[in-house]
Formats: structure tokens, sequence, C-alpha cells
């Protein structure tokens, strides 16, 4: 995925560029936790190579964390199990920077808000940075797509640029909203809104296209 997605590698690496300029900027090492690392824990071997002084990676696959260890150099260590079964003392010194993806069709369905709050909680610093800096979730209404096929009304799931644009009837609207370095637990867990659309066109309404964007490089310091 990182190889062939260019835009999203690049992204990624300024904000971890960013920052361990920062930490270096307050004459500290950037000490990195990243969270379900993949068999081949990208992330964390990026954050090596930007010059972290240690990088932990967490993976839940007991298969897909021996490849990872195999793959990363002698600073990233790499643990097998969930984060929250990732005991706090096993992390020292603590992490300062965490990267973590586990984003499913829409944010929170791969228990996101979860595991950034049991980490931030046991295993982080209180001024720990994330990236992502902010997940939003996304949804619009569309019109029938010309598929060739019949198409179940109800909420489809991702989509490119273009068949957003081809096929929306209004604007978009936000279906969920995360920020992680500027976490507020009441409007963040409870994800209470009410969207209005206008249509701009018309069109045959079939259902609603749902996306995640990453705002990646939304981290204060």
């Amino acid at each position: 995925m990182m190889a062939s997605d260019n835009k999203k590698y690049r992204s990624f690496q300024r904000a971890i560029q960013q920052s361990i300029e920062h930490w270096a900027s307050l004459g500290e090492d950037t000490v990195v936790l990243e969270i379900g690392c993949g068999a081949y824990a990208p992330f964390a071997r990026l954050c090596a190579d930007e010059g972290a002084k240690q990088v932990y990676a967490v993976e839940g696959n007991t298969w897909a964390a021996e490849r990872a260890a195999r793959k990363v150099p002698a600073n990233v260590q790499v643990f097998a199990g969930l984060s929250q079964q990732l005991p706090s003392e096993k992390l020292a010194p603590r992490p300062n920077v965490v990267v973590m993806e586990t984003i499913g069709d829409w944010a929170a369905n791969e228990f996101m808000v979860s595991t950034f709050l049991d980490a931030s909680r046991r295993l982080c610093r209180p001024d720990t940075k994330w990236i992502p800096g902010q997940v939003r979730t996304c949804y619009v209404p569309v019109e029938t797509p010309t598929w060739g096929c019949e198409i179940p009304p109800g909420l489809w799931l991702l989509g490119s640029d273009d068949q957003r644009s081809r096929l929306a009837l209004s604007d978009v609207a936000t279906l969920e909203f995360y920020d992680f370095n500027n976490f507020r637990e009441e409007p963040m867990l409870l994800q209470e809104r009410q969207a209005n659309f206008t249509m701009n066109r018309s069109g045959e309404l079939q259902g609603f296209l749902i996306w995640v964007e990453e705002l990646v490089e939304r981290c204060r310091h």
C-alpha cells in the first residue's frame, strides 16, 4: 500500500519529519510507537530512517509481527499482540510520537478510538503527538451509477475521487471526526451531528457514498 501510494507516503513522511524536528528543538530524542504495524512495519521503518532514537511497533497478528521483526533495523522493537495487551513497562522510554492507522471503511470500525484511549492513558506521555492528527469520515448522497448491474440501496463504502464528483448530488457532510492531538471526550465519543443536504442537481437518489480522510499533518506543536 505504502509503496504504491506516493502521495500518502510523502504526507506521513512530512508529519514524521516535523515531529522529529519538534522534539529535537526541545532537546529531546524522538521515541515512536506504531500501532498496527502489519507484516512490513512501513511507518516504523520510516521513523527509523528519519532519525527516531527508538521505535516500538505493535501488531496483533502473530505471523505478521514475526515477519515485521525480520525486516526492521536494530532500533525498532516489534511486539506481537494488541496494544491493549502491551504492559506499559515494556515501553521505556515512553513514546512521544504515535503513528496509528488502524482505520477501516469508516474511521471507528477497527476500534481506533478505544485503541487511542487506552494507549494515550497507559502507554504514552501527556504531550505525545499523534499521526495522523485528525481523521474524518465523510458521506454524500449519490445517484445510481451506471455499473451495468443492480446495486442495492444503502450505504456504499469507499469510491475514488472521480466517482464521488460524478455521482454526488450535494455537498459532502461529516459523519464522524476525531482530533487526536486535541481530544475532547464528550463530542468525540458521542459523535452526535445532524446533516442537512441541499441537492445541487437532479438525479435518482440511490444511497450514500462513504470514505475516510486522514489529515496526517494536523499535528499541534
